[in-house]
This record gives structure tokens, C-alpha cells and sequence, in this order.
């Protein structure tokens, strides 16, 4: 099984090749159960460290039931859930 981040180690476009990405995310929709922080800081206004904690109060309280409840981890506020409400899901 490949992570993300590794297939982007084998991924490389030709020089012709026209590669397309939305500049609005990451381009890929990101588990906040599940994937690490290294994917949660791929997203807008979170950084290392916020990706970090995003995990860390997911470990102490579980797994959260929507992405609004993000919210509740100190930092995030909702216009950042909401600037990143298409790249997120939490099933």
C-alpha cells in the first residue's frame, strides 16, 4: 500500500505534459480521522505544528462526527473549516 506522499516520489510529468491541480486545496480530499498531520497541514491556515494538534486532540478525544467540529481543537476557528470544507471529510 502506497501513502499519498509516496506516490508523489514516483509521479513525475513529462516536460509536455499539461498538469492540471486546483489551487484552492490540496487537490485531494484528506481524512481528518484518519490521515496524518502531514496531509492536514496540506490544507489552508494549517500549518505543522496546527496539524500536529489537530491529531493530537483527535488521539484524547476521538474521532470527530463532522468537520465543523474541528472547531473544537484550539486554533482552528470556522472560517478556516470553511475555507477548507471540500478537501475535508470525516468518514
Amino acid at each position: 500500500m502506497l501513502f499519498r506522499s509516496q506516490l508523489y516520489q514516483f509521479y513525475k510529468p513529462f516536460d509536455d505534459e499539461i498538469v492540471e491541480r486546483d489551487h484552492d486545496g490540496p487537490g485531494f480530499v484528506i481524512n481528518i480521522n484518519k490521515d496524518h498531520a502531514v496531509f492536514l497541514s496540506q490544507l489552508k491556515r494549517i500549518d505543522g505544528p496546527l496539524g500536529l494538534r489537530i491529531t493530537e486532540w483527535r488521539n484524547e478525544h476521538g474521532p470527530f462526527r463532522t468537520v465543523d467540529d474541528l472547531t473544537q481543537v484550539e486554533g482552528i476557528d470556522q472560517s478556516i473549516v470553511d475555507a477548507n470544507r471540500k478537501w475535508m471529510s470525516v468518514e
